[in-house]
């Protein structure tokens, strides 16, 4: 029985972003998927655009990277993902605990934080459950 290669769905954090960048080598993935809720994000100390970033993903040529803008608290958004996409055998989130990175505890807002609690909370536990449902997890 041949082997496929594997599948990562990655949520990407500043943590997601380095996993990202070697998992290609580490696992001789077939498939890397990138998400994020926004379009452009931060990258090192500078914005960039999801797209640029999944574009700059070095690969051995045999790694497809994608990038997809998503909200992953969305059941419908995340079930459309699976759908485009099909099984995946990794799975990681990243999203991170803190709304602004390198903002003070003090100057966040109440709306901050509850909506860094829904992305890491529900948001995690919807691409499971939407995963599981799709039968691509």
């Amino acid at each position: 029985m041949k082997r496929t290669q594997p599948r990562w769905l990655s949520v990407l954090g500043l943590m997601g972003q380095f996993l990202a960048t070697h998992a290609p080598g580490w696992f001789g993935l077939g498939k890397l998927i990138l998400v994020d809720h926004a379009d452009e994000i931060t990258v090192g100390t500078g914005r960039q655009s999801l797209g640029d970033f999944a574009a700059g993903i070095e690969t051995t040529g045999t790694t497809e990277v994608s990038a997809e803008t998503i909200d992953v608290t969305s059941e419908e958004e995340v079930s459309d993902l699976f759908a485009r996409h099909g099984r995946v055998n990794y799975l990681m989130h990243t999203a991170g605990i803190s709304p602004k990175p390198l903002t003070p505890p003090e100057e966040l807002t109440r709306e901050d934080v509850l909506g860094a609690c829904e992305v890491n909370l529900w948001g995690a536990h919807n691409i499971l459950k939407q995963g599981v449902n799709s039968g691509a997890l």
